[in-house]
């Protein structure tokens, strides 16, 4: 029995090294098959490739639209759909053509805080929904990786009919320097993306709201606009503006701005030039007292006022371009449909913070 084990042992360990045998010589038979490498875009390419070559076949096959040479080992491919919208980044290993995940490309041991400063950035430029379904991670991220920054387009995260642009945001290394696991270039000088910043290619607006302050409401529109990336004029009325101080400074606080509404809600065209300049003299003086700060712009009650009557006053008579009624429908609906029905580039649009159907 103990001799018959024995010879069990050995039969065993003699088909182990015959196994092995078997495999080491199919290797040996086969080793140029293990060079190729398949990347998750089921492109295979071998090591020691041409770059140039490969980035050529890539663009046979997809619809590379940028190309970006990170640095001497490294190169991004950026695709495009039939929207020209971002579609998918290849990050190349421009020694072996080994295709790469973009995350490898920072240090997950500061996932956190780069996630963080990425939420930071983001919130600077787009409205809080839009930040917010981000978070939420229901969606798919591009990275395309350049030089001096890295460009993160967010896709399927908002649906078309809430948001129908596309979502991306240029982070430049600067900020996330201490993340980054490659060599990388430092600008000395870069400018943040930011929502409020105006550009005259684009179609803009402006929101007025008139008969301030009015408390909850104004306050409550400050919060909206700054969640929204905006900002709008309050034309307010000068008897009102002690009472509610706060509320005023509040406003002057913000990235909002103040106008005169003339101080108890006069026609000017019905009303005397010591009467009006009096209104106007005496609101400027209060907004002063409150914030310290100078009123540069009116808005003349109902719309009335004279050519001759303005050009003695120092400041820019602002009317509108599409009055809502808010005052008289007091209804959202009608408001919304009204305004987007008229709504022009250019445009000044007329409401007022005194109804809560107009916040």
């Amino acid at each position: 029995m103990k001799e018959s084990s024995k010879l069990n042992i050995l039969d065993f360990f003699l088909i182990i090294f015959i196994v092995i045998t078997v495999i080491f010589g199919f290797v040996m038979l086969n080793k140029d098959s293990f060079k190729r490498i398949y990347t998750k875009n089921d492109a295979s390419v071998t090591e020691n490739v041409n770059i140039d070559d490969l980035i050529l076949e890539y663009k046979k096959n997809y619809n590379i639209t940028n190309i970006n040479y990170i640095n001497d080992d490294l190169t991004c491919l950026l695709s495009a759909d039939d929207k020209g919208r971002a579609y998918n980044s290849f990050i190349i290993e421009n020694k072996s053509g080994n295709i790469i995940v973009p995350e490898s490309l920072f240090n997950i041991k500061y996932k956190e805080e780069l996630d963080k400063k990425i939420y930071e950035l983001l919130s600077k430029k787009y409205a809080k929904f839009i930040v917010n379904k981000v978070k939420s991670g229901k969606g798919n991220i591009i990275y395309e990786f350049k030089n001096n920054e890295v460009v993160l387009y967010y896709k399927d995260f908002v649906k078309e009919e809430d948001y129908n642009k596309e979502i991306f945001l240029h982070v430049n290394y600067n900020e996330i320097d201490d993340y980054l696991n490659f060599e990388h270039k430092l600008d000395t000088v870069y400018v943040k993306e930011d929502g409020y910043n105006y550009s005259k290619d684009k179609v803009t607006v402006a929101f007025s709201f008139d008969d301030g302050p009015n408390g909850n409401n104004t306050y409550n529109l400050l919060e909206l606009l700054d969640d929204y990336k905006m900002t709008a004029t309050f034309f307010m009325v000068g008897n009102k503006m002690y009472n509610q101080s706060d509320v005023v400074r509040a406003v002057d606080n913000s990235l909002n701005e103040v106008g005169s509404h003339s101080y108890s809600h006069i026609n000017m065209k019905k009303t005397e030039k010591a009467t009006i300049t009096n209104e106007l003299e005496t609101t400027s003086k209060i907004f002063k007292d409150i914030t310290g700060n100078d009123i540069k712009l009116v808005r003349p009650p109902y719309g009335a006022y004279t050519d001759d009557l303005i050009k003695d006053y120092p400041y820019p008579f602002i009317l509108w371009n599409v009055d809502t009624n808010d005052w008289k429908y007091k209804d959202v609906d009608y408001i919304v449909n009204h305004v987007l029905t008229h709504i022009e580039d250019g445009n000044i649009i007329l409401m007022h913070d005194s109804y809560e159907t107009t916040v």
